[in-house]
């Protein structure tokens, strides 16, 4: 079995080469043509969260979850049983908080509606959780967030992508912590999901 080390490495190499050319901005002048705009739904996800860690260091984050969503399954599939188990839907929670924050932007607030032509296509193409440091019971949420918005005949106007950083994002979770309420794994989730939505919002790429 790879070391989590390596793991991880290879997961960030990976996610990086996805993202060479996945930066778009907008023309004004097709800015101006969209009068109404949507969020597609479903967001696609994943079939399966990373899992950047031995099996050992796996077993030791979730058996301090100690929930029967993740007893009977194998611990590489126990993260999105903990999640399950903790009634957490990450593709619902991504599209909800896209809409959210876009519903509050100064020029596509107004323009956003259900079925519109302009549309946003959302995805995490990854997520996972990871221990921070060798040693340690902190573990930090790995995700990738990307979007395009897409024009009626299908041309991609922009598009933008960003991802959880190990060090400055602070999303992480300690063994303790969940062990004591094990809530705080799915709010670090969503912590993750406002944070890189909101990032992407921000930018100037829209």
């Amino acid at each position: 079995m790879r070391t989590s080390i390596q793991s991880l490495a290879a997961w960030l190499l990976i996610i990086l080469l996805q993202g060479c050319g996945g930066n778009a901005a907008i023309s004004p002048a097709e800015r101006d043509r969209i009068d109404r705009v949507s969020v597609q739904s479903p967001v696609k996800i994943p079939a399966k969260a990373g899992m950047f860690a031995t099996t050992k260091e796996l077993g030791s984050l979730f058996g301090a979850v100690g929930t029967a969503a993740t007893s009977s399954v194998p611990v590489e599939d126990a993260l999105d049983a903990a999640l399950k188990g903790l009634n957490f839907d990450l593709a619902a929670f991504v599209g909800d908080e896209f809409n959210r924050q876009l519903g509050r932007s100064a020029y596509y607030g107004a323009k956003l509606s259900p079925d519109a032509p302009y549309r946003f296509v959302v995805e995490v193409p990854t997520y996972g959780i990871s221990h921070k440091f060798a040693f340690s019971s902190k573990w930090w949420v790995l995700m990738r967030i990307d979007y395009k918005l897409v024009a009626p005949d299908g041309r991609v106007l922009a598009a933008d992508w960003k991802m959880t950083k190990q060090f400055g994002d602070n999303i992480e979770v300690s063994e303790e912590e969940v062990q004591k309420n094990p809530e705080v794994l799915r709010q670090a989730f969503e912590k993750a999901v406002v944070k890189l939505v909101g990032q992407l919002l921000e930018n100037g790429n829209l």
